[in-house]
């Protein structure tokens, strides 16, 4: 079959010129009339604006925020200060950060972070996995688990970190991808998607007084409302059939939701795009990055998820999503 770039799923138009990525791109100030609720209802529907919330006090509640920055060094290099200014515009409770491609901790964004304590399972891989997860010193943390059983294929990459909380269980992941042409798809079915379900299935198991939630990059576009071009990228990559059953079937078993699609119904946020032809100024991705919380929560209350689109300078950009105790 015949390989389909995401890039190249969207209609062809004009070649662009490409935008210089070492300059973070400032939130669109729409009028107040053309915005509501945080959507857009601009004619130019494809530019969406900052739609961030405000932090949430400790003991109040939490917000979580997770970014695949696809290369941390690479990242620090075109914006230094961008994981700090992330840090102090969103003022997360849990700030997960995928893909950082490290095999030890980064001087510079610890001391950006400093205000929070750092979990990481680092990678023994070049440019493959890692994740870290920052959590806001003055939670309670009881407990911390990198990696999980029944997964040696994709272990040495540290695609996992666990956080024990007081109320909750965060899981920190990224997902491995299927690679081009599908080649990876069923070692990820068999040595990924499946150990992950019984590891997170036990969690609940051991602690069934804590809710579970799940943030990071799945590498799966759930619905066709999540790609781009759905008719082009049928079976590729991100849209195969095995990877949403995945992806579906992780959702019913834990009885987790998608938060985004809470508040958020139009087909054209994303938050992956090709590094080639411009295919962020033209829109042309897939939502594959998330936040799944419980479907029912008896101590946790869903008041905003949304995309922050604003930040540049990585394949992905961050998602959020913010909690009130009940």
């Amino acid at each position: 079959m015949k390989r389909t770039h995401l890039a190249l799923a969207g209609k062809r138009r004009k070649k662009l010129k490409a935008v210089d990525p070492s300059v973070v791109m400032r939130p669109i100030e729409w009028p107040d009339e053309v915005v509501s609720g945080g959507i857009s209802h601009a004619p130019f529907a494809h530019i969406q604006p900052y739609t961030g919330y405000p932090e949430v006090p400790l003991g109040e509640g939490m917000k979580l925020v997770a970014w695949n920055v696809d290369g941390l060094g690479r990242l620090l290099k075109r914006n230094m200060n961008l994981v700090g200014q992330l840090a102090m515009r969103e003022v997360p409770t849990v700030l997960c950060l995928q893909e950082t491609h490290c095999n030890e901790e980064n001087g510079l964004v610890e001391e950006m972070l400093r205000k929070y304590e750092g979990v990481h399972n680092f990678t023994e891989k070049e440019k493959a996995g890692g994740v870290s997860i920052y959590v806001k010193k003055g939670y309670k943390i009881e407990d911390v688990v990198t990696g999980m059983p029944g997964c040696k294929v994709y272990a040495p990459e540290g695609r996992i970190v666990t956080v024990v909380g007081e109320k909750e269980v965060i899981v920190g992941v990224s997902s491995p991808p299927a690679g081009r042409g599908l080649s990876k798809l069923e070692s990820r079915i068999e040595e990924w998607e499946k150990p992950l379900l019984r590891f997170l299935c036990k969690l609940k198991e051991i602690l069934p007084q804590k809710e579970l939630f799940v943030l990071g990059s799945l590498s799966v576009a759930p619905t066709d409302y999540d790609i781009a071009n759905p008719r082009l990228m049928a079976n590729e990559p991100l849209c195969s059939q095995a990877e949403r059953d995945a992806f579906t079937t992780l959702l019913t078993s834990l009885h987790l939701r998608d938060t985004f699609r809470v508040f958020q119904f139009r087909h054209n946020w994303y938050t992956q795009w090709d590094r080639t032809h411009a295919a962020r100024e033209r829109n042309v991705g897939a939502r594959t990055d998330f936040v799944l919380s419980p479907s029912y929560s008896k101590a946790h209350t869903l008041i905003h998820s949304s995309i922050l689109n604003a930040y540049h300078c990585s394949t992905h950009c961050p998602v959020a999503c913010s909690f009130r105790y009940t």
